[in-house]
């Protein structure tokens, strides 16, 4: 999954409340968790964020995006991370 073109989307579409990624293997380029943290920083609205069975490759940097995407956006209240490596 390109996260750049999420990204854009969710630039454009602020009303998502629900970001579901399961399954997407998202990790596995380290940009895409880039993209992510800077969605994330940008759309307000989301609420939920679902990133289940993505092999995150959790390295110091991607750990660092998501903590970042994270941290920046106040209005998420349900986060699962499960089954990932």
């Amino acid at each position: 999954m390109n996260m750049l073109y999420l990204k854009k989307g969710l630039e454009i579409n602020k009303s998502i409340r629900k970001l579901n990624l399961t399954n997407n293997n998202i990790g596995k380029y380290e940009e895409n968790l880039k993209y992510l943290k800077e969605a994330l920083e940008i759309n307000k609205s989301i609420k939920e964020l679902y990133l289940q069975n993505n092999n995150l490759y959790l390295t110091e940097k991607n750990m660092f995006y998501l903590k970042e995407g994270i941290e920046k956006n106040d209005s998420i209240e349900e986060i699962d991370f499960r089954s990932n490596n």
